[in-house]
């Protein structure tokens, strides 16, 4: 995986690709060149990434939404109120 290092695609991939500046073209260029031309890098970033998307399943979404929801629900958000 190569992305934008912007947003929060380097939280996403972790350590399972590289990311690239997406304003610069060399950056993009060094990124696409690395995964072109080292299989070992392709290899263990394939490895990595298989293992990366365990973590992002459709339970996981919707059990995290649901206890926001909840939450939100029953007031039992323990963040600071502002007035």
């Amino acid at each position: 995986i190569a992305c934008s290092n912007t947003s929060a695609m380097p939280e996403v991939i972790g350590g399972a690709g590289l990311s690239f500046n997406p304003l610069s073209p060399e950056s993009i260029s060094n990124a696409v060149s690395q995964m072109h031309m080292s299989d070992s890098l392709r290899i263990e970033l394939s490895r990595k990434a298989v293992q990366r998307a365990k973590a992002f399943t459709w339970e996981k979404c919707a059990q995290s939404t649901a206890k926001v929801l909840i939450g939100a629900a029953s007031d039992t958000d323990t963040r600071p109120k502002k007035f």
